[in-house]
């Protein structure tokens, strides 16, 4: 969440509106100098690998909330060019949608048509 960080599946968020868009409205951008107070809500000794879905500006939050879990990142790209990351996989994911491609992704993934070996 660009708002709030890395939130569990169960955590009630209050309505926001804030995004890494370009072409969002100055007021709701996020940008990556901004400095946040972002939530980490992961266990501090997971056994679990994590899965990321999220769109490209994301990727690098995604990886600075993640750099202690000691388990297996798997990060999912639609780009042409797949980013660049030390500690985490990255896996291509083909689609032809251009907007929220990764609720594509995560279909096939719960499906078992992405990385069958990982746990979902």
């Amino acid at each position: 969440s660009a708002g709030w960080g890395l939130i569990r599946t169960d955590f009630l968020t209050p309505c926001y509106d804030i995004t890494f868009s370009q072409s969002a409205e100055g007021y709701k951008r996020r940008r990556k100098a901004d400095r946040y107070q972002d939530f980490r809500m992961l266990p501090p000794r997971s056994d679990e690998d994590i899965v990321f879905f999220g769109g490209k500006d994301y990727v690098r939050l995604f990886c600075a909330l993640t750099e202690t879990h000691a388990r297996a990142k798997t990060v999912f790209y639609n780009s042409a060019t797949a980013p660049r990351l030390v500690d985490c996989r990255v896996r291509k994911s083909e689609t032809a949608s251009r907007t929220n491609r990764h609720y594509e992704c995560v279909k096939a993934f719960l499906d078992g048509r992405l990385c069958p070996g990982l746990k979902r």
